[in-house]
């Protein structure tokens, strides 16, 4: 078999080819081949070009997020109620699917903190020595109860195929099942 002949790489030898954009590195028989800016003069335009796009973008990126996070107290403001308490219905109200989702879940969130509240301070009034583990057994329980109503809001509201309307009666469930525990808490507290 015939092998081709090829020029030797190494530059400085007169008669040689000498590759364009190209350098050698390396000593002895460890030479390595190794581009250089210059390869091709668009190249270096193109990259350019391709730094500037990224430098502009991550800015925009930047300015959206702070516009975002200035925005997020103003979307706050709109979930309360006149009473200052959030309402789930005020956030029916709000326009787009992130508006409504981060309005509901301060809502949830306002109940499930009035609640915790509400379930420390009985806690702490129990008049028998029994009445702390019940009321954390029962307090288990209703999680467990709480969590299957969730689920089963979901699957009434059409499951994975009517994936909007089941999230919405999810978190419904959600948000009422633990308003409804919190002010039977609180109601405890009254008496």
């Amino acid at each position: 078999m015939h092998q081709p002949v090829l020029p030797s790489l190494r530059p400085g030898l007169p008669g040689q080819p000498r590759l364009q954009g190209v350098q050698l590195q390396g000593r002895g028989s460890a030479v390595h081949l190794r581009r250089t800016r210059h390869a091709c003069p668009q190249a270096g335009a193109v990259l350019r070009k391709k730094r500037k796009f990224k430098e502009n973008f991550m800015k925009k990126f930047a300015i959206a997020a702070m516009a975002a996070a200035l925005s997020l107290p103003l979307l706050c403001q709109d979930c309360s109620a006149a009473g200052g308490e959030p309402s789930w219905e005020a956030c029916d109200d709000l326009g787009g699917n992130a508006n409504v989702r981060m309005c509901q879940d301060k809502v949830v969130a306002y109940w499930d903190k009035r609640l915790n509240a509400a379930y420390q301070k009985v806690k702490k009034n129990c008049g028998t020595a029994q009445c702390p583990k019940k009321l954390q057994n029962a307090e288990r329980e209703w999680i467990k109860y709480r969590d299957l109503m969730v689920e089963a809001a979901g699957e009434a509201a059409g499951g994975y195929e009517a994936k909007g309307s089941m999230i919405y009666a999810m978190e419904q469930t959600r948000y009422l099942a633990t308003k409804h525990q919190a002010l039977v808490l609180e109601h405890l507290l009254d008496d």
